[in-house]
């Protein structure tokens, strides 16, 4: 839960967020459309926010989320 002028200023009111981790070369497209922003509190290089309030489709923020898993998930050691 974050206030929008977090994100943005001139932004009012409030809404749930979540930084996913992703190609950083997505990132640039990514923040010119609604719903995305510059990642809150994250290293803006790789990781971006999105908005969690109707304004992306479920499939677009479950696909980031498995992107964003594939690049967080600590690779198994080689025996």
């Amino acid at each position: 839960y974050l206030q929008r002028s977090k994100l943005q200023s001139g932004l009012a009111g409030s809404t749930d967020v979540l930084n996913v981790k992703i190609d950083k070369d997505k990132i640039p497209e990514l923040v010119n459309k609604k719903g995305y922003f510059p990642a809150y509190h994250m290293n803006k290089k790789y990781w971006i926010t999105m908005t969690l309030d109707e304004t992306l489709s479920d499939d677009e923020i479950f696909s980031l989320i498995e992107e964003s898993h594939s690049y967080t998930v600590p690779k198994s050691k080689k025996k």
